[in-house]
């Protein structure tokens, strides 16, 4: 069985246990945007290890023509090819935030001091900006390729240590000429050394 951690993130995204096998794997599912019923079946032991593996060894192009040869053998109601590709983009989604969500898991919980919002008022925007049509199915696209372009954090990162230099540029000036301890500021003041 797997722990209820586990099982909890799980559900947070909408992913289902439909069962347990004897040799200790587990299988989960989620309907992806497309309608298709998309299943994992992984270890237990070291899960959030295994559903990694699993995301990383995922291959959008092989999912696709596992499809398109399926809809040639005679299997109905797979959509057209771009709805294909689009919703394999999307289960490689659904796997990674699955994967890293598990994996955060097993990391020492952080403080966080700031948080960012984005609305879709912003997608619209930018939408409108280069002439593209605003539909809801635009700003799904646009959102989900967006979903990572801020986990780069160096140049977020490079602008803290420069707010910080700006800030405290007079008290690192003073702390990085301090006196030594034999040297007395009196002394100094006499033009002693």
């Amino acid at each position: 069985m797997l722990e209820d951690k586990y099982l909890e993130i799980l559900e947070k995204q909408d992913w289902s246990v439909s069962s347990y096998a004897d040799d200790g794997r587990v299988e989960f599912e989620k309907y992806s945007p497309a309608g298709e019923d998309f299943s994992v079946c992984v270890n237990v032991e070291n899960f959030p290890e295994a559903v990694m593996e699993y995301y990383e060894s995922f291959d959008i192009d092989d999912h696709v023509e596992m499809w398109i040869e399926a809809r040639k053998n005679g299997v109905s109601g797979v959509p057209p090819t771009r709805t294909l590709v689009a919703d394999a983009e999307a289960i490689d989604d659904m796997l990674e935030h699955l994967a890293y969500a598990l994996v955060n898991t097993e990391v020492p919980e952080q403080s966080t001091w700031y948080v960012e919002k984005w609305y879709d008022e912003d997608l619209i925007n930018a939408l409108k900006e280069i002439g593209v049509t605003v539909s809801k199915e635009n700003i799904e696209r646009l959102k989900l390729e967006c979903l990572h372009i801020f986990d780069d954090k160096s140049v977020r990162n490079e602008m803290l240590v420069d707010k910080a230099r700006e800030i405290f540029n007079s008290q690192m000036h003073r702390e990085n000429y301090e006196l030594p301890d034999c040297v007395s500021s009196k002394d100094t003041e006499n033009g002693e050394k």
